[in-house]
């Protein structure tokens, strides 16, 4: 297997942890702050630190410590990015139908057990949000941050 397609593959698997990182801290957030924007901030920040540590030991093999010029190269990649997921997120929440889908687990004498409500446009909306972040901060990473590193 080729560097290149092991680096994709230890980005995404870190990637997808990432996700779930700034989803926890995206959707908490949002029981405490009212700013839609400063929730999908915070939880992409989160995230971001998590992925920089995990991605420039083993996706990228440095195992040196990280210099100002490389933490600042990192924090300008992930500025444009934070821009990029916030817009997106706004954008795809304006553009999608509002839709609540409510889970209800009831034990075996019909008595509810666990409720869960979630809005989809919402979840939908970060996941795009998501996505498009993701390709700037590969190529962000590859070519900018950990340039001629494996």
């Amino acid at each position: 297997m080729k560097d290149s397609q092991k680096q994709i593959i230890k980005y995404i698997l870190i990637g997808i942890s990432a996700v779930f990182v700034d989803l926890v801290v995206y959707y908490t957030s949002k029981f405490y702050f009212e700013s839609e924007d400063f929730s999908k901030a915070l939880g992409f920040i989160v995230g971001s630190i998590y992925t920089f540590m995990f991605n420039k030991i083993w996706t990228w093999k440095q195992k040196d410590k990280a210099g100002i010029k490389q933490l600042s190269i990192f924090f300008i990649v992930y500025a444009v990015s934070l821009f990029i997921n916030v817009i997106v997120n706004r954008t795809s929440i304006s553009l999608l139908p509002d839709y609540e889908f409510d889970f209800i687990l009831y034990n075996p004498l019909r008595v509810p057990q666990i409720e869960f409500s979630a809005k989809l446009d919402i979840l939908l909306a970060f996941g795009i949000a998501t996505i498009c972040s993701a390709f700037w901060n590969f190529f962000g990473q590859k070519y900018f941050v950990f340039k001629g590193k494996k």
